[in-house]
């Protein structure tokens, strides 16, 4: 994501990926000032936060949510919406003289090909009330700050769903506006939990 003045990364680390060398080199290469991190958990802390800090000195990691902030403008204030087991962070940063928010979401995933094997009806009805709280919320907070807002996030859902339009309403899809190619991030096999060393990029699910 592009403003006037300042670009950002946001990116899902994925919580078992350990290629802290891999990692720092992306964060480079995007030359991003302002990095809206998910699944960054107490192993990516410890190796990634001191360099990062370095790189980005002002940050913020609420790690009950393994959701970080690091930016090289200064983050003026800081606010948590809860949302059962998937809280959104939101965070007003100031950037060459401009104010703006931003929030860092994870949304729920559905994850119905492995909880329908299991049976377990709970789980999904669980995960899909906490999406709805979580868009609930994201709403919320666009709303409550009068400011230019970016919305980064690994949101778990395509576009063809009713949880996108409800999100889209009112927020630029700005893969659309400025994206280019087909933006699938949804691998098949893979993304049915099925180990394999070729997938296929088959849907836009980020």
């Amino acid at each position: 994501v592009q403003t006037c003045c300042s670009s950002d990364l946001s990116f899902n680390l994925l919580q078992n990926n350990t290629e802290s060398e891999a990692l720092l080199e992306l964060f480079d290469s995007s030359q991003a000032d302002i990095l809206a991190l998910k699944e960054f958990d107490r192993y990516h802390m410890g190796k990634l936060g001191a360099e990062l800090s370095r790189r980005y000195p002002h940050e913020w990691y609420f790690r009950p949510a393994g959701l970080a902030i690091y930016s090289k403008y200064p983050i003026l204030s800081q606010e948590i919406y809860p949302a059962g087991s998937w809280p959104i962070q939101s965070a007003v940063i100031q950037v060459d003289g401009q104010q703006i928010q931003l929030i860092n979401a994870h949304l729920a995933k559905p994850g119905i090909l492995i909880y329908l094997k299991r049976g377990n009806m709970k789980v999904l009805k669980d995960l899909a009330a906490d999406r709805v709280e979580q868009i609930a919320q994201l709403k919320r907070a666009d709303q409550q700050i009068d400011l230019p807002t970016i919305v980064t996030c690994d949101c778990n859902m395509t576009s063809l769903t009713a949880a996108y339009a409800e999100l889209a309403d009112g927020l630029n899809d700005v893969f659309r506006r400025r994206g280019w190619g087909l933006g699938h991030t949804f691998l098949i096999p893979r993304g049915f939990d099925i180990s394999s060393d070729i997938n296929l990029g088959f849907q836009r699910i980020d």
